[in-house]
């Protein structure tokens, strides 16, 4: 098919210029969904819950230790007690001494266990320390991570938009230039094709499909004149070369 004569190096700019529109729109709308900073936010997350489970620990140890040490100070309170009372002779029953004896012993074995216990949480929570640093400060890294690729998606955001905003300017301009029938024909095939209805035809080839081109269409698109490509239905344009 053929199209009118002219316009077909206005026709590349202004099918240039929709194919950048089309591929910066693509890049806002990913940039949007920011998969980019979908990972360094993952790793913040992954370190904050380990910041808290680091400090959550820390707090049932510090209960535990306070626990025990409270538990134990009261058992030595009565252990004070009971020993007082067995030495001090008011007691002469045997089987009462025995009792007291045997109860003292109790109190000894329980005073032991809470102490071990209280030995255990605080060298636990001197092991916390150093690990709860560390977490803190990968934390921190993992954070100024994401900061910087949270500040590189807004700034190529940005520049996309800033970008697209020329684009209606630009096109236009282009589109004011080019005969309204074959505006109306390139208008009609973009949204068909992809978004791409004006293609080279270089070396008998046409870019839109790599069709080779018959002989009859090629001589016409080499004498300036619009054709469309039998193939993929593009408008053809001749470049030398």
């Amino acid at each position: 098919m053929t199209q009118g004569n002219g316009g077909c190096d206005v026709l590349l700019r202004l099918q240039e210029v929709d194919s950048e529109q089309a591929a910066l729109e693509r890049e806002l709308a990913s940039l949007r969904e920011a998969p980019e900073v979908d990972e360094p936010r993952r790793r913040v997350e992954s370190r904050q819950e380990r910041v808290r489970q680091l400090l959550e620990r820390q707090v049932v140890l510090t209960r535990e230790l306070g626990w025990a040490e409270k538990e134990a100070a009261e058992l030595k309170r009565k252990q004070g007690e009971l020993d007082r009372k067995l030495y001090s002779g008011e007691i002469g029953n045997p089987k009462e001494l025995d009792q007291m004896r045997r109860k003292l012993e109790s109190v000894a074995g329980t005073i032991g266990s809470l102490d071990d216990q209280a030995l255990t949480a605080m060298e636990e929570l001197e092991t916390l320390k150093p690990a709860l640093a560390e977490a803190n400060r990968t934390l921190e890294e993992e954070r100024a991570a994401l900061r910087l690729a949270e500040q590189a998606n807004a700034e190529r955001r940005a520049a996309v938009e800033e970008a697209l905003e020329t684009i209606p300017e630009r096109r236009q301009a282009l589109a004011g230039s080019i005969a309204p029938p074959l505006l109306a024909e390139y208008e009609r095939i973009r949204p068909r094709r992809g978004g791409v209805a004006a293609v080279r035809l270089a070396r008998g080839i046409c870019e839109g499909c790599r069709v080779a081109v018959p002989p009859v269409l090629l001589g016409q698109a080499r004498q300036g004149r619009l054709v469309k490509c039998e193939s993929c239905g593009r408008i053809l344009c001749w470049v030398e070369g």
